[in-house]
């Protein structure tokens, strides 16, 4: 690596001015208990614009971090910690970084970034507390892996392991920033108006689909977000020469220049050349310019994990070759050079450092353990089993379902500032007098008419979509985001499962994100869906612990679920059939609200118990009359709350009294929810009869013929439920 060459390549100075925030106290003590109160006069820039304490101070830093890496390795050889990652060839990148953020900048960092979080204010103790799995882990309580980053006190949302998915919530934060200031809102804490956004990942996860939908969504919206690229050549065992097209990441962004994207490449080793492309960066996006792209040439000096032996797949010319890079001994010679250390005092200053590592290591360890009982907390907002109480709805006109929706939207966005409504197609017509799409299904025709700044059409792409609402909510707004289709949720799968719903849990309920998800999902359109189209999957959804899920079945009950979902603090799927868009039922008013977790008795009966949700329904009410006239009184439930904080109560009370339970749901046999809700039935009451009616184990075929002959009809209900009683 030469750092001439890739400041030339930038065709920019080399050194440029920059704000410093670091607060070095810590560093500084241990620097004087080594070298004296000297060591903090060195005034007299010897590399750039870095003075000879400047110097030592990254040294101090860095040394620690890698006496933390190895620190690791060690606990787990002695069975005291279950995995380590090592940052081990980042220290000066990160510690350029690190003393240019503010604790107000949001950071959404890589695993690797030992060294940055340290210069933010992160002990060792701390870091060591996440190793041992420590009950007082402020990270994550115990629950993450080690390097898994997270502190509300310096700024630091907490760490996903999925490689890259932080970037696309780091740029929807960067947007939310802008958003929140633009209709003159509070930004969440500990946010500033003037703070930019720091994501950082590998030069392996440039491949990550997501990573580039993150950096297009950057430049289209110019979010203050600067893009870290730590590039140590491999991805575990993967050289970058194969993963990177021409195996250059600075190469692949290059072109987002003319775009209004400050994108550069510096020698991450090298602390005069990085510390200008940091500031560079940093002072870039602060000044609101646009998002910042840095690739940082760096080194991996310890394998990819403690699970990862490199000699195995790395020659020793090339580990030879790094070793030469080692930003540690490169900071060392710096030093030495400058006569400011020599080898006795850097063994004096290196002995220091391991003390401080080591003793932060006993605290650590003697630090209690993980409460079991806790460690389902902080899943969701609230306990899955508080129930709400269901307030009487107005009787008001009869409206059509997509209107009832419409309606209780523009409510929730009147009470309400904070919410933002996006999605494909969901904003009005960009030309005065045309009335404008408004969603496919004309849910939110008009919304953009009433609040101009709060309604917008998103790129197509799910996953900006589900990322960008995880990263306004955490800047203080309250997305209420559409996915045109249940079907096209896959794409975002990662953003909502992996991301979003793991967030307030992995974090201990440091962090959280609210947001609302609207779908169209389901079938009984006559033919017209077919796949993609005319699917329900629930189940899929329901086993995701972080989110809740409503599913309305008329009017009346999606009005009030939209004032539910925007209250509730959680994310919130609302899954709207389909096929009852059109039907109507009375507008409850503004203010009514289903409880989450709370089901509906919409037929009572004394045979059999049927529980339905959504366009089972009205087809299970059909088989109830049906079924009435051969003498079988059946009980009608609708459960409206399809995940796991359903309401088992009430189901378990019919299903008491009538001897037999029978599930009629639109997802197929195998992974449909009502599998779940027949288990826990039988389980809890051995005597009653259970079964299910669901579609068949295929997808849904086009036309009315193939359409019906998958998906379960009132006939079917009426047949099963006959049997049961009959049994």
């Amino acid at each position: 690596m030469d750092a001439t060459a890739a400041a030339e390549e930038q065709h920019e100075p080399s050194v440029l001015p920059g704000a410093v925030h670091w607060d070095s106290s810590l560093y500084d003590s241990i620097l004087q208990a080594a070298l004296g109160e000297a060591a903090l006069h060195h005034e007299t820039p010897v590399a750039g614009t870095l003075t000879g304490t400047d110097l030592l101070r990254a040294y101090t830093v860095a040394r620690i971090s890698r006496d933390l890496d190895t620190r690791e390795r060690t606990l787990q050889a002695q069975g005291k910690a279950w995995f380590s990652i090592a940052g081990a060839g980042r220290e000066v990148i990160g510690w350029t970084f690190g003393r240019r953020l503010r604790h107000s900048d949001p950071k959404m960092p890589y695993y690797r970034d030992r060294t940055l979080l340290l210069v933010q204010g992160m002990t060792p103790e701390e870091m060591l507390l996440q190793t041992v799995g420590a009950g007082s882990d402020e990270s994550s309580g115990g629950r993450q892996m080690p390097s898994h980053w997270s502190s509300r006190r310096l700024g630091v949302v907490s760490q996903s392991s999925p490689t890259g998915s932080q970037a696309i919530p780091a740029t929807g934060l960067a947007e939310g920033i802008l958003k929140v200031l633009d209709l003159g809102l509070s930004l969440e804490s500990p946010w500033e108006p003037d703070s930019v956004v720091y994501v950082s990942i590998g030069d392996g996860t440039t491949a990550e689909g997501e990573v580039e939908e993150a950096i297009r969504q950057a430049v289209r919206t110019h979010a203050p977000v600067i893009f870290l690229v730590e590039d140590d050549k491999y991805a575990i065992s993967v050289p970058a020469t194969w993963a990177i097209p021409g195996g250059d990441a600075y190469r692949l962004y290059e072109h987002y220049s003319d775009l209004g994207m400050l994108v550069l490449r510096c020698d991450g080793t090298d602390p005069v050349d990085a510390d200008a492309a940091t500031a560079r960066a940093v002072d870039y996006a602060r000044a609101r310019k646009g998002p910042v792209l840095l690739h940082a040439l760096v080194t991996r000096h310890m394998s990819h994990s403690s699970t990862d032996t490199q000699e195995q797949y790395r020659t020793p010319e090339d580990l030879a070759e790094e070793a030469a890079h080692d930003p540690l001994q490169r900071l060392a010679a710096l030093l030495h050079d400058a006569g400011i250390l020599d080898d006795e005092t850097q063994n004096a200053l290196d002995a220091a450092c391991q003390r401080d590592v080591r003793a932060a290591t006993d605290r650590a360890l003697a630090s209690p353990r993980p409460n079991p009982e806790l460690i389902c907390e902080q899943v969701t907002a609230r306990p899955l089993e508080e129930r709400g109480t269901e307030p009487a709805a107005e009787s008001g006109e009869p409206v059509e379902m997509r209107y009832a929706l419409n309606r209780a939207l523009k409510a929730a966005m009147e009470r309400d500032p904070r919410i933002v409504i996006y999605g494909e197609d969901v904003a009005d017509a960009a030309h005065p007098g045309l009335p404008g799409k408004g969603g496919v299904f004309h849910v939110t025709r008009g919304l953009q008419f009433a609040f101009p700044k709060r309604v917008w059409n998103s790129a197509l792409a799910e996953a900006t979509i589900i990322g960008t609402a995880m990263g306004q909510s955490l800047a203080g707004l309250l997305p209420v985001v559409e996915i045109q289709f249940r079907d096209y949720l896959h794409p975002a799968w990662q953003q909502l499962v992996d991301e979003a719903a793991t967030l307030r849990w992995r974090s201990n309920g440091v962090w959280k994100a609210p947001f609302v998800v609207r779908m169209a999902y389901g079938g009984y359109l006559g033919g017209a869906g077919a796949l993609w189209h005319s699917e329900a999957s629930v189940g899929m959804l329901s086993s995701i612990p972080g989110i809740r899920i409503f599913v309305p079945s008329n009017a009346t009950d999606a009005a009030g679920m939209i004032g539910t979902a925007v209250e509730s603090d959680d994310i919130v799927l609302v899954l709207e059939p389909k096929a009852l868009y059109a039907r109507k039922a009375p507008y409850p008013g503004d203010d009514y609200r289903v409880p989450l977790g709370v089901a509906r008795v919409r037929r009572t009966g004394t045979d059999v118990t049927i529980v339905c949700w959504g366009n089972l329904v009205p087809r299970s009410l059909e088989a109830a009359e049906t079924l009435a006239g051969e003498g079988i009184s059946a009980e009608v439930i609708d459960l409206r709350t399809v995940d796991a904080g359903w309401d088992a109560a009430a189901v378990r009370a019919s299903a008491d009294r009538t001897g037999a339970l029978l599930v009629a749901e639109e997802d197929r046999r195998t992974g449909g929810f009502g599998a779940s809700v027949v288990a826990r039935i039988a389980a809890d009451l051995p005597g009653v009869l259970v079964s299910r009616v669901t579609a068949l184990d295929c997808r849904v075929a086009y036309g009315p013929e193939g359409e019906r002959a998958v998906l379960p009809q009132a006939d079917d209900v009426v047949r099963e439920a006959r049997r049961l009683v009959e049994e």
